[in-house]
């Protein structure tokens, strides 16, 4: 996967999971990105197959996200911030 689809991607599975909490259809205009399309069709049959719930996803990303903060080294990390006096 390109970088860009990746982003589209992340953010496709945002509007996903937001249509699905407000019970709305959503419908993608692909440009004929046929990756994308490949791509987002993949992701969509697994969170219908193991039944991935918005609270659950919306948790995921949380604790990925303070996984991610916790890295050494990586910029913004509590770990890579100066200490005052150190």
């Amino acid at each position: 996967m390109n970088k860009m689809i990746d982003v589209c991607l992340n953010a496709a599975l945002i509007q996903l999971m937001a249509a699905a909490q407000a019970r709305r259809d959503i419908c993608y205009f692909t440009f004929r990105n046929s990756q994308f399309v490949d791509d987002l069709h993949e992701i969509h049959k697994f969170i219908r197959d193991v039944q991935l719930s918005v609270g659950l996803y919306h948790q995921t990303l949380l604790e990925g996200t303070q996984r991610l903060q916790t890295i050494p080294g990586r910029t913004g990390s509590k770990q890579s911030e100066k200490i005052p006096g150190g």
